[in-house]
């Protein structure tokens, strides 16, 4: 069955059955080029559980949205994506 979570003003995580209408659903595309990556991340850092998260943070705990762009060192990563495709482009 679908879970989701929602953190609440208080910080405290809440699970719910089910999204209560289709509109609660969400599907995400992965392109082809990260998938073996996604899977080895997985099989490293998951119990491969069907309900298991895909990204924890840097102690097993869920990311939360107070403390993701810290975890992911979020800044850092963005940066670092452009700079790779800006030097990837022909001129």
């Amino acid at each position: 069955m679908i879970k989701t979570l929602s953190e609440r003003d208080n910080g405290r995580l809440d699970a719910v059955s089910a999204p209560t209408s289709p509109a609660g659903v969400r599907s995400a595309a992965v392109p082809a080029l990260v998938v073996a990556d996604l899977i080895a991340h997985l099989v490293e850092f998951t119990d491969l559980a069907p309900d298991t998260c895909v990204f924890l943070g840097g102690l097993g705990g869920r990311l939360r949205r107070s403390n993701s762009r810290r975890a992911t060192h979020w800044r850092g990563t963005v940066q670092r994506g452009r700079a790779s495709t800006e030097k990837g482009k022909s001129t």
